[in-house]
């Protein structure tokens, strides 16, 4: 038994190097007919550059990530699992949630790094880290790896 549809979002500092701690946590849970989709938000270009010059710098940005997420497609893809890559612009705060909801995902896997009390609690006072928010924001389980 295992998960069909696996979210791993892929965002923060040192987002490549915790994404493949959360993803090889990922592949042990997913089925070996199963999906996993990596999500990843790029920084939202400013509206007041317009038309084609906004768009380039969008498809830019998406270009990168596509080259960011690599070496994680490629692991999945030496697995021998089906995956998918989705890439938006604006907060993962914002997306991860309504994307995670729309898509019927089973379980959202991502990594949560270890904190200082001090860093810790000024998280939660002024902003909260990502994982923070979207525990208390998604409706289905969510496996944070440490």
């Amino acid at each position: 038994m295992g998960y069909q549809k696996v979210l791993v979002p892929v965002s923060g500092k040192y987002r490549l190097e915790r994404a493949k701690l959360a993803l090889e946590q990922a592949l042990k849970i997913v089925r070996e007919d199963g999906e996993i989709c990596f999500f990843h938000c790029v920084d939202q270009v400013p509206y007041l550059i317009p038309g084609e010059s906004r768009k380039k710098l969008i498809m830019e940005d998406s270009q990168e990530a596509e080259k960011l997420l690599a070496p994680l497609v490629e692991r999945v893809r030496s697995a021998g699992i089906a995956y998918r890559v989705h890439i938006v612009e604006g907060s993962p705060v914002t997306h991860i949630p309504k994307f995670a909801s729309e898509g019927k995902f089973d379980i959202i896997v991502m990594f949560a790094g270890e904190r200082n009390n001090l860093g810790q609690l000024i998280r939660k006072l002024v902003v909260g880290s990502v994982t923070e928010r979207l525990f208390h924001a998604v409706n289905i389980p969510l496996l944070i790896v440490h």
